[in-house]
């Protein structure tokens, strides 16, 4: 029998996640405005439409903190779904940290973005929210006893 191999596991350099982002930035500006695909949105997907609509409002209105899969295809339109129905909450659904709001100019609630294939744990997950959210520079100079800790504070 052969020996079996180790490998160790290197820390992804910053350099790489920073060109994914950036990708996914610029993948988010190639889509159409929102006020084009509305209306087929509308007629392709009511239900569904309807059904993260009313998620998001519930979670303004009360504070909910649900999460919805949305799943289908490459290309039949989840992205495009979710920006329509956050366009009605939010003047900017394409840009991370706009404000939610159920009233024009009130602010209920902050949009996060997150990447399942780039934020794979809740340690990459809560530093992307801190980032997003403005949090580093508040966050960096206060000490945490635990994950727990840090995710009460940014939350």
């Amino acid at each position: 029998m052969g020996r079996k191999k180790s490998f160790t596991s290197s820390p992804e350099p910053v350099s790489c996640q920073v060109d994914v982002e950036h990708q996914l930035h610029v993948r988010l500006q190639q889509l159409p405005p929102v006020e084009s695909v509305r209306e087929l949105v509308e007629t392709l997907y009511p239900q569904q439409l309807h059904a993260v609509q009313d998620l998001i409002q519930r979670a303004l209105q009360f504070g909910e903190s649900n999460s919805a899969l949305i799943v289908g295809s490459r290309g039949v339109g989840k992205t495009t779904l979710l920006r329509v129905a956050l366009s009605q909450y939010c003047s900017f659904p394409d840009v991370d940290g706009a404000s939610l709001s159920l009233s024009a100019g009130g602010s209920d609630g902050v949009l996060v973005r997150l990447h399942g294939l780039m934020h794979t744990d809740d340690r990459l997950a809560l530093r992307e929210i801190t980032r997003q959210l403005k949090l580093e520079h508040a966050t960096a100079t206060k000490q945490f006893g635990s994950f727990a800790g840090k995710e009460h504070a940014v939350l």
